[in-house]
């Protein structure tokens, strides 16, 4: 039993390792899965058992293949001009100020773009100077609207691995974690309103020294134009024609039930086929866009990530010692519920990754479960408490980019997100108890 456990810790350090070291998640997880097999002395033939499962399993070949084409698709729609033409489009809509600031870095979480809080942040910066919010409101703001519906949206990577690993539908794990994000994200509300200025060497000084930096290199300013609400609406046609291939998807996946790979392909040959430049051949420009996928459009570390993750999975499965950990957390007396609803938000946090948080913890808890009535509830708190993590985590990509587009330390941005955030976690985690 010693052994069994002490190999489990073995892996595991091996995979804090690799993500320290920023190696592909897969990497890490393989190597982790290698570690486990090794240290815990397994007969050979169950490694090959747990290769021959991971290239076979059809729920892994179909979440690699959607994770692939969620990857080329925000890569397409980000290079034909698509994404910038739905940010424009929704600013129209929704006008200056707060809905702007909220509205936008939702939409481009919604478009699966990796590093997506850059994109929004210019928009989110200037729907915010004019309701005169400082830098690290701003920040905050950017980097909180875009990850809260991740808690939730069936298009984020990390919740379809979730699924996948918990045999559980989009539709279920979205059920179940939306009163976290209709809580969660109230309770961010108060980050709309200005903070006080505190002293002349206070953060309201270096926003106004930055906005008028930012004006001093700025071209000369248009006339303030603020539309009719009918020209408003005229947007709305633009807004639905270039988030065509995002409907798609949600229409078909979620109603219509088609397979996942089957529904993205749909909606990449339809971002492909997007609108041209004005003079250019259709069939020509399309051709040139499918070349392009060949220079960097096609992201192959993600198939590589859910290899990776789904190999440690079966290594694990094989080993054992997830039985020996259920025996030592019983005769410990630590309440399950504690530990299912601490540990995946501490690897989220520590390694800025919820696609590696739920790969490490899922089929580490998930063999724990009893599979009753609670089962999908469960696994929804155990989601919940890794993507709180990842929103707060200082090695998360998105928030390391939104802090330096605003030039604002981590600490001041974490502090305001942190109360909203943990009210969501909390309130995903409530699932261990209320049946919603």
């Amino acid at each position: 039993m010693l052994l069994t456990l002490m190999a489990l810790a073995a892996s595991l350090m091996a995979i804090g390792f690799g993500l320290y070291r920023k190696l592909n998640t897969g990497l890490a997880m393989a190597v982790g899965g290698l570690v486990l097999f090794v240290a815990g002395r397994m007969p050979p033939q169950q490694l090959g058992e747990a290769l021959l499962a991971v290239v076979t399993d059809r729920t892994t070949i179909n979440l690699a293949v959607s994770v692939l084409l969620l990857g080329t698709l925000g890569h397409v729609m980000k290079q034909t001009g698509a994404l910038s033409q739905t940010v424009a489009a929704l600013k129209e809509l929704t006008g200056q100020g707060k809905t702007t600031v909220v509205a936008v870095p939702m939409l481009v979480s919604m478009l699966a773009v990796p590093g997506g809080a850059i994109l929004s942040a210019p928009m989110v910066d200037e729907g915010g100077r004019q309701l005169g919010l400082s830098p690290t409101r701003l920040s905050a703001l950017n980097v909180f609207y875009r990850h809260i519906i991740y808690y939730l949206f069936p298009l984020f990577p990390s919740l379809l691995l979730a699924c996948e690993l918990a045999g559980l539908s989009t539709y279920t794990m979205a059920r179940y974690n939306f009163p976290a994000v209709l809580i969660g994200g109230a309770a961010a509300i108060p980050l709309l309103r200005p903070a006080p200025r505190i002293s002349p060497d206070s953060e309201g000084t270096k926003s106004a020294q930055r906005t008028a930096s930012l004006d001093a290199t700025a071209e000369p300013a248009a006339p303030q134009h603020h539309p009719t609400t009918t020209g408003r609406w005229d947007s709305l046609p633009r807004l639905v024609s270039s988030c065509l291939p995002v409907l798609v998807i949600i229409v078909g996946a979620l109603g219509l039930r088609w397979p996942y790979p089957v529904t993205i392909g749909l909606a990449v040959l339809i971002a492909l086929a997007g609108p041209v430049p004005q003079g250019e051949n259709r069939a020509v420009v399309f051709w040139r866009r499918c070349r392009g996928l060949t220079r960097g459009g096609v992201n192959w570390a993600s198939v590589f990530t859910v290899l990776g993750i789904m190999f440690y999975k079966e290594v694990l499965g094989r080993q054992g010692s997830v039985d020996y950990l259920a025996s030592m957390l019983l005769d410990a007396g630590i309440p399950l519920p504690v530990v299912l609803a601490t540990v995946p938000f501490a690897v989220s946090f520590l390694t800025g990754d919820n696609a590696a948080a739920v790969g490490i913890t899922f089929p580490l808890f998930l063999p724990l479960l009893d599979g009753g009535a609670s089962y999908a509830r469960i696994v929804a708190a155990l989601y919940a408490g890794s993507t709180g993590g990842h929103i707060l985590s200082p090695a998360h990509p998105c928030v390391a980019l939104s802090n330096d587009f605003f030039r604002v330390p981590y600490g001041s941005v974490a502090r305001l997100i942190a109360p909203a955030t943990l009210v969501a976690t909390a309130v995903g985690c409530l699932n261990f108890l209320v049946p919603w």
